[in-house]
């Protein structure tokens, strides 16, 4: 038996329609929308508190620095900022405990630590069934693949909980007789026809619901993939609401998969799954003879890419735009491969069947297999024409000439009649002469119909209304092509046209919300300083190993400006300085504005292998004749001797011990813990490098910095580098870095020649502290304001009363 898999979109066969007509009038409901995209009625917001005038509008820019914005307003390029210094406030804002920006902007937004937020870093260590560690997400909770999330615990499903827990059996017998008794009575009582008549169509007309019931109720399944927030502390803004404050969160980070609380309206940021389900991925479409794959196998970059090769025939290119892969289908097929092997396992199965059964299970493994291979697709045709392109994806196409940009495409991916995934992306034609080359961005979430299972807002109806009124936007969490240019599979003026669109579209958004008067709280996050630092720092900073003067005097055009690749950092601030312009323009004179970050940035030209460090002080033992390589390098598992490491480190700067009772092979007993911590500490603050320069700044002891429940998703140590020293590319995955030749343990320091030259992540908190600046004159404590001081004093001012268990008091106004 070969199971039925839905691949392509198709109209809703008519026992669907009648079956969703009927089950609503048995059921009292509105007829669900075929689309999955279902979102309720946003209730009444709270009314704005007696006598108030006064609002607070928080401006975030990611990753904007204290050093180099102090630097630019000196030089006379920021004349807003150097306005707010010079009648209100502008100073060095601390970063979080370690300074990375799911963990920053969670301590932020909750005025608690993260030990009390339960996120602990982008990457933390994770210990499998045996006691092994392995690197996982710290900043998601991951209910992909056969996990998910049951469908009758997510917010908004498709049909009434009490209603999911039924199997398809239970629903269609239930549904059916409903129908069936309701017209009986209707055709019977009130309309009074002959009974043989009557009983026959409220039978038919029951049975019709009983099966479309069944059908329905068969095409949701029992879990559903999901990203969720491991956040374990309220919002700032949600205290507010619960307060009688209205608020209005944009784009903020691990503001998702919060609960809803009323007067409430919150577009999320950084967490936000792609529409397939993943973190970013893109592609390039390419007719160069140095690629071979074409799609659905490609070939795949080092993040999350994958580069398909195309060929052009009678001045016409097809291919696939790949979308998410059909998780319903491969749950009944994972479930008919259960069934079978429950079969196999139970007694009186005789030889013969056991071999049919082998055979069938060989069927569903290579239908799963197939699944994975070739997710559902949209397709993809250009059309050559004078002077560039016709591209279309889905169903729609746009002509475009070399260089040139598209409009948002819609895509629109049918798992099957009740699950449905729209996508909005954009391309641009990078090439349009041999090699032809397209740049397809990201698919994200449509912000206008987002799936049921995936809220990508609060009410879920908020992307809509934004989108309704403003036009579509990106919704991936991680917005801008940093990725692609990481990879070196784009250049950097396609990166910083993203930049512009990503930047221009939220601002957009930023000042309509400033022009409205329904709420007391505005929370907006701009996070284009962040990204590009992260990639364009090398052309900024002459001592950068990739530093090439002739390309970093290279110009490209950003915001209507030829600017110089080295001119880049000051520009993105120059920009963020406008915004701030624009948004002080469209304040009431009672309003206050809080401007911060969640850290700064420096130059990244040392990448430093920490286990390779830890292996040379005896710290981390190899196995007994191993020579690392590419096979077993990548991981702790791969490489180490457990019966002789004492510490080990995986993630962004993060250090383990291999503890007895919690390693499955730990070795340092809990008395010792404690004398070893000291150990490695007193050893990593007196290292030194060939110029007698320390290499780290500062060590941090998570348990000894804070009390929160949630202190165990931290490590035992965190190190703090003295820029521009930074954590390893391989480390952050536990991994070890190799010698040139591939084979063999390689040196602890390595040059760091990629373009993402600058960052902030496992540096010294002292060095990449972000921004704090108001239109208040603010009274600072002796050790500087803390990015934890945002939520108490937003609260303060809005006349709210600051949790108990907030780490800081608020900021008081002179």
């Amino acid at each position: 038996m070969l199971i039925s898999l839905p691949q392509s979109s198709r109209p809703a066969k008519p026992w669907f329609v009648a079956f969703l007509l009927c089950f609503a009038c048995a059921f009292g409901m509105r007829p669900l929308a075929l689309s999955s995209t279902l979102s309720p009625i946003p209730g009444p917001t709270p009314s704005p508190r007696d006598g108030a005038g006064a609002r607070v509008v928080v401006l975030g820019f990611d990753g904007a620095d204290a050093r180099t914005l102090d630097q630019l307003i000196q030089q006379g390029e920021l004349p807003n900022f150097a306005a707010l210094r010079e009648s209100g406030t502008v100073a060095p804002l601390l970063s979080s405990t370690p300074p990375e920006s799911p963990v920053a902007w969670a301590s932020l937004n909750s005025g608690r630590n993260p030990s009390k937020t339960g996120v602990a870093s982008f990457f933390v260590r994770g210990l499998d069934a045996y006691g092994k560690p392995f690197p996982t997400f710290g900043h998601l909770v991951d209910q992909q693949g056969d996990k998910g999330m049951p469908i009758q615990d997510l917010t908004h499903p498709p049909l009434p909980s009490f209603v999911l827990a039924w199997s398809p059996r239970q629903l269609a017998l239930v549904a059916g007789c409903a129908v069936a008794i309701g017209f009986a009575l209707l055709f019977l009582v009130l309309l009074r026809l002959r009974k043989g008549t009557g009983l026959l169509l409220a039978l038919l007309l029951g049975g019709v619901t009983g099966f479309g019931a069944w059908k329905a109720r068969a095409y949701l399944p029992a879990r559903l993939p999901r990203y969720g927030n491991p956040m374990q502390a309220e919002s700032f803004w949600n205290t507010a609401a619960e307060a009688g404050r209205r608020a209005v969160v944009l784009d903020v980070a691990q503001a998702f998969d919060e609960p809803e609380v009323e007067g409430v309206q919150a577009l999320y940021g950084l967490g936000v799954p792609d529409a397939k389900g993943g973190l970013g991925e893109w592609s390039v479409y390419t007719t160069s003879e140095d690629e071979l794959a074409p799609a659905p196998q490609g070939r795949g970059t080092q993040t999350a890419g994958r580069v398909f090769r195309v060929d052009e025939r009678g001045g016409v290119i097809t291919s696939q735009v790949l979308g998410p892969v059909n998780f319903w289908a491969k749950q009944r097929v994972q479930g008919e491969i259960e069934r079978l092997r429950r079969e196999e396992e139970s007694v009186g199965v005789g030889f013969k069947r056991s071999l049919e059964i082998n055979a069938q299970k060989q069927v569903f493994e290579e239908q799963l297999s197939k699944l994975d291979e070739q997710p559902l697709s949209a397709p993809l045709v250009a059309r050559r024409v004078p002077g560039g392109w016709k591209v279309q994806l889905g169903e729609r196409e746009q002509e475009l000439k070399e260089g040139e940009w598209s409009d948002f495409y819609n895509l629109k991916f049918d798992l099957n009649p009740m699950l449905t995934v729209r996508a909005i992306t954009r391309c641009k034609l990078v090439r349009a002469e041999e090699p032809f080359e397209l740049f397809l961005d990201v698919l994200h979430i449509d912000p206008s119909a987002p799936p049921f299972w995936q809220p990508i807002s609060t009410p879920f109806a908020f992307s809509s209304d934004l989108a309704r009124a403003g036009g579509a936007f990106e919704t991936y969490g991680w917005a801008c092509a940093t990725m692609p240019l990481k990879d070196r599979e784009i250049d950097e003026q396609t990166f910083v046209e993203d930049i512009e669109f990503t930047l221009r579209w939220r601002e957009r958004m930023t000042y309509a919300q400033l022009e409205r008067d329904d709420w007391d709280l505005l929370m907006s996050v701009l996070s284009e300083t962040d990204r590009v630092q992260h990639m364009l720092y090398h052309h900024y900073d002459p001592q950068h190993p990739l530093h090439d003067a002739a390309k970093a005097a290279r110009s490209v055009r950003f915001c209507g400006r030829d600017v110089p690749l080295s001119r880049m950092i000051p520009e993105i601030y120059r920009e963020a300085d406008r915004v701030v312009g624009e948004v002080r323009a469209r304040l009431r004179p009672s309003d206050t504005l809080l401007v911060c970050s969640d850290h700064g940035f420096q130059s990244f030209r040392t990448q430093v292998h920490l286990n390779n460090w830890l292996v040379e002080r005896g710290y981390l033992a190899l196995k007994p004749g191993l020579t690392p390589d590419a096979g077993n390098s990548a991981s702790t598992q791969g490489y180490a001797d457990w019966s002789k490491t004492r510490a080990y480190a995986v993630g962004l700067g993060f250090v383990y011990v291999n503890e007895q009772g919690r390693e499955g092979e730990g070795l340092v007993a809990p008395a010792d813990k404690e004398a070893l911590l000291d150990a490695l500490e007193a050893e990593l603050l007196a290292a030194r490098d060939a110029d007698g320069n320390p290499i780290w700044g500062a060590v941090y002891r998570p348990a000894e910095l804070y009390d929160g429940v949630h202190g165990d998703r931290l490590p035992d140590l965190i190190v703090g580098f003295a820029p521009p020293y930074h954590v390893s590319w391989a480390t952050g995955l536990g991994g070890l870095g190799l010698a040139e030749s591939g084979s063999g343990l390689g040196p602890v320091f390595e040059p760091n020649r990629s373009p993402w030259s600058g960052d902030h992540t496992s540096m010294d908190l002292a060095a990449v502290r972000g921004i704090f600046a108001s239109n208040r004159r603010f009274e600072l404590p002796a050790s500087g304001a803390d990015l934890r001081h945002i939520a108490p004093t937003a609260l303060e001012l809005l006349g709210v009363p600051v949790p108990a268990d907030y780490d800081l008091a608020p900021l008081r106004v002179r």
